[in-house]
């Protein structure tokens, strides 16, 4: 498909729509502007992580209103399960206004799963950079196995009784069929009723009157129950659950029937050839074709046990339901399929002018050329083809509001009694009735996810939504609906008219989701949060309870945290992969790549009461990936540490931790730590940074260690660095600074100024301490990422 539709390198995509390549610097992403791409209050996410081509889809999972609130309220001991992890980045979203955030928890997880790999969904950096991935195809097939997972992992069985099959459960009238079941179920009873009167034998001691009694009741023998069925259900199936009877007829005559459940619909495009010379094409409306990729009808090849060979059969469908959330994959995977769209696109241009035969002659004959200058182009009447070109009928322009789209933005679908389908386009402010009917469901265009075709980056994917009241009113504290642009970390606002135009040269769709009008009211959307302070004493994701030591004293009953307490918070990273950078010819060193931190050990202390200062929280985290340098030097981690058959520290998952942290962030807790401003992914109110206390204003920014040893009069970090003396130091210098401040503002001010004239002084070193280099900011201390 890639070379199909190759990218043209004389065609210009907007500036929104290209990938934004992220520039580093000596302190990683930390000076990288990213609210310079997007000015709303909803969370982008980040890109320098693997296998995020998934970012478009997963933003459009998570304004899907009842997933996003029942994945929030799931929780499972699990250690990398999907649905908690993808609950886990929704709360991330929710509470991050404006700022990016980063799906590397939920890819990590899904970087474990055997399944993924050989489905081919797991990308390297050179596959995602080599032009050659099939961009299209990997988000539908990525999406539809995230649905099986989910489907898997939030699904419960209920029991279903067994009943007479009624007109009304098929979707069809066939009483004659009904009377035959009742018949055959009764002809069953009784012969087994029968059985059991001959096999009952009669005992010589019974009595005269028990005989008699015997004759008088005729009592049966009780019979076993059958297991009941079981039948299982999700949030998957509640939202995109489509059940039909599918029923294959041979022509010898040999029919079997099954029930099918699927939760995607991959579209299928009829023939739309001009049927003639001079005629034009065939035109079809997008529910036309939506009604045609369902296939109630079709012939096609199967094993037939009579026939003991492959023979055509005829399939036929009766659907049993119409799903909440309609989720279309396009499957423009050829040539024939994309002027399907193209020649529906014109036609529909064509009407508008009023002049529906002008189109039939240049339809036949050869397209016009692309000038090799593109826009860029100055000669006069040049003959080729330009995209700038606004009358060209061959290349409509998605960005002219006055362009007609053949995407429509509602569907009204009827299920009919026969198990059929009625599809019309309807505008998406269609009224509803007031007495709806179960059969019928009104949808709305809801988001779409693109392929951007880049000769420059390889292409990416994006995705176009349009977010409703309920976030609006959340993160903008507005009542309306808008389209929004989500390229990964860049957000904007764009007109309905864009949402639904496709310039297939550039920007090619390749999926579509279309939501029943008010879903909210059909489905529960409360969040119960699934995590309580039980998650700070029993800690059931140990790696080795046998021979852990215990490097913190638990926290009482009494001791519970509160809002507004404060906790000492610090963590120490392994790295995954090596720093890649080059020099320069000036000397200088530019990062291409920077190391993959995963986080190895994560501390939190008493903020206050008679135990101020003394940990509550000392966990080691496992990981499966494999750890290319434990950083000793600056995280104190060493091999072996975190290898559950040998460690004696206290060895748990990173999800165990993470819920612990979720817990402290919900109660309100306020962190307190050095360099976790950014990196530290909790509501900017619930952080102090004394790395941002004790700065100066366009100076450079001053290390723990440096601080400890001026403000403290105490030397830390001596041979390595340790979380807990990090994290107590830290809680310390904010109770300095907080004695100060009472003294006034100016005070404060005038102490900082003195530090750095002393640190300009010194060099930034400690006295009496040979090289002993302090850093702007030791970034292997300071990122936690995905919190």
């Amino acid at each position: 498909m890639h070379k199909l539709l190759g990218d043209d390198p004389f065609v210009t995509v907007p500036k929104r729509y290209r990938k934004v390549v992220l520039k580093y610097s000596k302190l990683g992403l930390e000076d990288f502007d990213f609210r310079h791409y997007n000015k709303t209050n909803f969370a982008g996410l980040e890109t320098h992580i693997p296998n995020v081509y998934c970012n478009s889809m997963l933003q459009v999972l998570y304004f899907i209103e009842p997933l996003r609130t029942h994945l929030l309220s799931h929780s499972c001991s699990k250690e990398f399960c999907l649905a908690c992890e993808l609950g886990f980045l929704f709360h991330m979203l929710d509470i991050r206004k404006g700022y990016t955030c980063q799906a590397s928890n939920f890819l990590r997880a899904f970087r474990t799963l055997p399944e993924a790999a050989a489905l081919g969904l797991l990308l390297t950096e050179a596959d995602e950079t080599s032009g050659k991935v099939n961009w299209p195809r990997l988000i539908q097939s990525w999406h539809r196995f995230l649905q099986q997972q989910l489907h898997a992992e939030t699904c419960i069985k209920i029991p279903v009784e067994e009943k007479v099959v009624e007109s009304s459960d098929l979707g069809t009238e066939s009483p004659t069929n009904v009377s035959e079941a009742t018949n055959a179920d009764e002809k069953v009873e009784v012969s087994k009723s029968k059985k059991k009167k001959k096999k009952k034998p009669k005992k010589k001691e019974e009595s005269e009157e028990e005989k008699d009694d015997e004759k008088d009741t005729d009592t049966p023998e009780p019979v076993p129950e059958e297991p009941m069925k079981l039948k299982e259900k999700s949030i998957i199936s509640d939202l995109y659950g489509l059940s039909m009877d599918v029923t294959l007829k041979c022509r010898c005559g040999q029919e079997t029937q099954r029930n099918v459940n699927t939760t995607l619909i991959n579209m299928s495009y009829p023939d739309c050839s001009p049927q003639g010379p001079g005629k034009p094409p065939i035109k079809f409306t997008f529910a036309d074709v939506v009604k045609h990729s369902f296939n109630l009808e079709q012939t096609t090849q199967a094993w037939c046990n009579v026939c003991d060979k492959y023979q055509p059969h005829f399939q036929s469908k009766i659907l049993h339901n119409l799903p909440d959330v309609l989720a279309l994959n396009t499957q423009l995977e050829n040539v024939r399929e994309i002027e399907f769209w193209k020649q529906q696109q014109m036609i529909l241009k064509q009407e508008e002018l009023e002049n529906p035969t002008i189109l039939s002659a240049p339809i036949l004959g050869p397209a016009p050329v692309m000038c090799r200058y593109g826009n860029a182009c100055t000669r006069r009447n040049c003959r080729f083809k330009h995209e700038r070109d606004g009358n060209d009928p061959f290349n409509p322009n998605p960005e002219d509001e006055n362009e007609p789209s053949w995407v429509p933005l509602g569907l009204r679908i009827t299920l009919t009694k026969e198990g059929g389908l009625e599809i019309i386009n309807v505008s998406d402010e269609e009224p509803l009735p007031k007495e709806p009917d179960p059969n019928v469901k009104y949808y709305q265009l809801f988001a779409s996810v693109s392929h951007i075709k880049d000769a420059k980056t390889g292409g990416h994917l994006t995705s176009t939504i349009h977010v409703g009241q309920t976030y609006h009113q959340r993160k903008e504290k507005v009542t309306c609906t808008q389209w929004y642009l989500f390229n990964d970390f860049s957000i904007l606002p764009i007109e309905e008219p864009e949402a639904i135009s496709f310039n297939l040269d550039w920007k090619v769709p390749c999926m579509f989701y279309f939501v029943r009008r008010e879903l909210t009211k059909h489905h529960n959307i409360s969040v119960t949060n699934p995590f309580t302070f039980d998650l700070l004493f029993d800690d059931v994701a140990l790696k080795n309870p046998k021979r852990r030591k215990i490097t913190f004293t638990p926290l009482q009953p009494e001791e519970l945290p509160h809002k507004g307490d404060f906790v000492g918070l610090d963590a120490e990273f392994v790295s995954l992969n090596q720093e890649e950078s080059e020099l320069r010819s000036d000397g200088t060193r530019s990062t291409i790549k920077p190391s993959h931190l995963s986080v190895a050990r994560i501390t939190c202390i008493r903020g206050q009461g008679p135990a101020q200062g003394e940990p509550f929280m000392d966990d080691y985290v496992s990981t499966q990936e494999q750890v290319v340098d434990y950083l000793t030097q600056f995280s104190g981690i060493k091999p072996g540490d975190l290898d559950p058959n040998v460690a004696s520290k206290h060895l748990t998952t990173l999800k165990s931790t993470y819920q612990k942290l979720r817990y402290l962030i919900d109660t309100g807790v306020i962190f307190i730590g050095h360099g976790l401003k950014k990196d530290f992914r909790a509501p900017k109110e619930q952080i102090i940074d004394t790395v941002v206390l004790f700065h100066q204003p366009r100076q450079r920014m001053i290390s723990l260690k440096f601080l400890a040893w001026y403000f403290l009069k105490t030397n830390i970090q001596s041979f390595t660095h340790d979380s807990v003396e990090d994290a107590r130091t830290a809680l310390q210098l904010y109770l300095k600074y907080k004695e100060m401040s009472e003294e006034g503002m100016e005070n404060v001010r005038a102490a900082i100024k003195e530090m750095y004239e002393c640190g300009r002084k010194n060099q930034w070193k400690i006295p009496d301490e040979e090289d002993d280099c302090l850093d702007v900011m030791n970034v292997i201390d300071n990122q936690i990422a995905y919190l």
